[in-house]
């Protein structure tokens, strides 16, 4: 079976560069030689073109392709260095543009902040997240906000979505907060559909378990649950969480679900803390 050979691709010199300096150096030895020949023997310059016409032809082809395949180096070199500013300005465009697309967000985040202040907090304080412990991520965080600006142990911590925690303990400049999702947090709770009470508790620092729920009660996956205003802590019709599903009973008369939390504890950066006396 005859073998196929395959074409050089358009452009691509047929011999490596080192095959055209052994070429070239060998018909310039060669020339050079007859030019030797010509200069001992006293031929003039016709006659030494007699003898330099072989090598003459081959040489302008070898210097020709030498020449292109200089003028393609070069074109490859330029054009390896246009991709590589092209691509350093486009990483520097997609940098620009993620950092642009945080900065939004972030704005997006204290307009929407300052928004429930004016409406329903204005005695409020706005608070950002100035530390968090990575074993602790999901329940509790320190606010760069203390005594100093007013902030009192049992402070409720608010975002627009909803119920972030309470404070547990008060420096001059900063506070500690349990979230909302801390297994050790129990909050009064109420089902915004039906109007049943119960309490609603952290469980793993992603869900809630709201128990002591009447046995009797309609259980809707998705229904909002917010504070009851029960107790001495959290004010009324904060938002907790929706129902995700019914978890069954926990005791003879009650039932309990399973809540997912509106906040995102996760990205918590900001929050704003409220003053105490809730019921003024």
């Amino acid at each position: 079976m005859a073998r196929s050979v395959r074409a050089p691709e358009p452009g691509v010199p047929l011999v490596s560069p080192s095959r055209f300096l052994v070429a070239a150096g060998l018909l310039l030895a060669f020339a050079a030689g007859l030019l030797a020949v010509q200069k001992a023997a006293g031929l003039d310059g016709g006659e030494a073109a007699l003898y330099l016409a072989p090598v003459q032809a081959p040489l302008a082809r070898i210097t020709a392709s030498w020449d292109q395949w200089l003028g393609d180096l070069r074109d490859f070199q330029n054009r390896a260095d246009r991709n590589r500013v092209l691509e350093a300005e486009n990483t520097r465009l997609r940098q620009e543009n993620e950092r642009l697309a945080g900065l939004e967000k972030e704005n997006q985040r204290l307009g929407a902040l300052l928004k429930l202040q004016d409406k329903s907090h204005p005695e409020s304080l706005a608070a950002r997240v100035a530390a968090r412990d990575p074993n602790l991520w999901n329940a509790q965080v320190i606010l760069d906000r203390g005594s100093q600006d007013g902030v009192t142990r049992d402070s409720v911590v608010v975002v627009p979505e909803g119920l972030v925690g309470r404070v547990i303990r008060v420096g001059p400049r900063s506070c500690q907060v349990r979230l909302l999702a801390d297994p050790r947090t129990a909050v009064p709770a109420v089902l915004a559909g039906s109007g049943a009470l119960g309490i609603l508790y952290g469980h793993d620092g992603r869900t809630c378990t709201m128990k002591f729920i009447e046995h009797d009660v309609p259980i809707r996956e998705g229904e909002l649950v917010l504070t009851s205003g029960l107790g001495e802590v959290y004010p009324p019709g904060i938002p907790l969480g929706r129902v995700t599903r019914r978890l069954g009973r926990t005791e003879a008369l009650f039932q309990s679900i399973q809540v997912r939390p509106e906040v995102e504890f996760g990205a918590l950066r900001q929050a704003l803390v409220l003053g105490r006396s809730r019921k003024g």
